[in-house]
């Protein structure tokens, strides 16, 4: 009932109202004037080919089901080496997926009606990482969608990256994938500000 992943996804009366929510714990959150959203710009993309090497025949490339075979797609290609510049004899290695604890954190977001910005501490909210992938001295997170998007909701990079970046003491890259239409359209982000959560800037 509280999984927005799109602004268009919210209940009318939070539209209507400029209101959005935010998971604190696992039973408890929290509803205020904020844009938790990030709106995915059209440019002009630069194309490229990649094809599924001969000797892998559990990828169908015409039947890409679900987020995961999106991922396992790009992976298998080696989209995410040419997008990294990682070589070949360079590793990137599927390392996290699935549902885990955020643990504890604080960061302040902007609240829309008063123009200031709000504090907000997370305890233990449960959070889900479709796909991470270290390589020498990064992780990258990404969050995938296997059809168009026109936003998302930072969240899903933001309390993913918070948590690795408590953790490791690697580069953490947000990555977000949109694959529609055959083509797999890679947003590659930095927060500048690590307790900003409206800090997300667009990289590549």
């Amino acid at each position: 009932m509280t999984k927005f992943d799109h602004k268009v996804n919210l209940p009318q009366i939070f539209q209507k109202n400029k209101l959005s929510i935010l998971p604190l714990t696992r039973r408890s959150y929290r509803i205020g004037h904020y844009d938790i959203f990030k709106e995915i710009k059209d440019i002009n993309k630069k194309i490229k080919n990649f094809q599924i090497p001969n000797n892998i025949k559990s990828i169908d490339p015409k039947n890409l089901y679900s987020e995961t075979s999106v991922l396992h797609s790009a992976y298998a290609t080696g989209m995410l080496h040419d997008l990294f510049n990682i070589e070949n004899n360079d590793f990137l290695i599927p390392t996290i997926s699935g549902r885990m604890s955020s643990k504890n954190f604080e960061f302040n977001i902007i609240n829309q009606k008063s123009g200031k910005k709000d504090r907000i501490e997370v305890n233990n909210s449960q959070i889900e990482i479709d796909a991470g992938y270290e390589s020498k001295n990064e992780l990258i997170i990404i969050e995938a969608k296997n059809f168009k998007s026109e936003d998302f909701v930072i969240r899903q990079l933001y309390y993913p990256y918070r948590l690795w970046k408590s953790k490791i003491d690697k580069k953490v890259i947000p990555v977000f994938l949109n694959y529609s239409n055959d083509i797999f359209s890679f947003y590659v982000y930095e927060f500048e500000t690590l307790e900003d959560y409206n800090s997300l800037k667009l990289i590549d």
